[in-house]
């Protein structure tokens, strides 16, 4: 997911940019994120980040990353280090922009799009319960780089949460 802050607004903006949705054999991912960095740079969104987590079958692919695209700004997400990294609770960053609408999602429908609205919907912050959650996952991983910045350098140990009324059903 690419998100991207309007700092010379009034206020707070947050743009979703691009999304992918879908299954690649996982010596395709580098290729596929590789291309998504050079669309946004081409329509003048240099991505400064590309989160990637590094635990389980990720491991390879960070270091696949690191090793065949140097120019990718790279940063390991380790939510082994968090103090308590269930969704629902990283979640909140993301739901309270979106409570507060500072989250614009593009004007053109998209297949990606739509994936991700479902998915939006969909969320309960339970994996028990959330099949496909991937996009979202992204989400609340971009939105806390561009608002709480250094949230991630602190290995997902955010100073304050913003507390909200958790509906599923909004």
């Amino acid at each position: 997911m690419a998100m991207a802050r309007d700092t010379a607004a009034e206020g707070m903006r947050l743009y979703l940019l691009e999304g992918w949705a879908g299954r690649v054999p996982l010596e395709g991912v580098p290729a596929v994120v590789d291309g998504a960095f050079k669309r946004l740079d081409k329509r003048g969104f240099r991505p400064n980040l590309v989160g990637v987590e590094n635990t389980l079958w990720q491991a390879p692919l960070v270091k696949t990353i690191r090793r065949d695209y140097p120019h990718l700004p790279l940063f390991e997400i380790d939510r082994r280090k968090a103090k308590n990294p269930t969704k629902r609770v990283r979640a909140g960053n993301l739901l309270y922009h979106y409570e507060q609408r500072h989250v614009f999602h593009p004007t053109t429908r998209t297949p990606w799009l739509e994936e991700y609205e479902d998915e939006l919907l969909q969320f309960t912050g339970d994996d028990r319960q959330d099949g496909h959650d991937d996009m979202v996952d992204a989400a609340i991983d971009a939105c806390d780089a561009l608002t709480v910045g250094t949230y991630l350098a602190e290995a997902f140990s955010p100073p304050a949460y913003h507390t909200f009324s958790f509906d599923a059903n909004m």
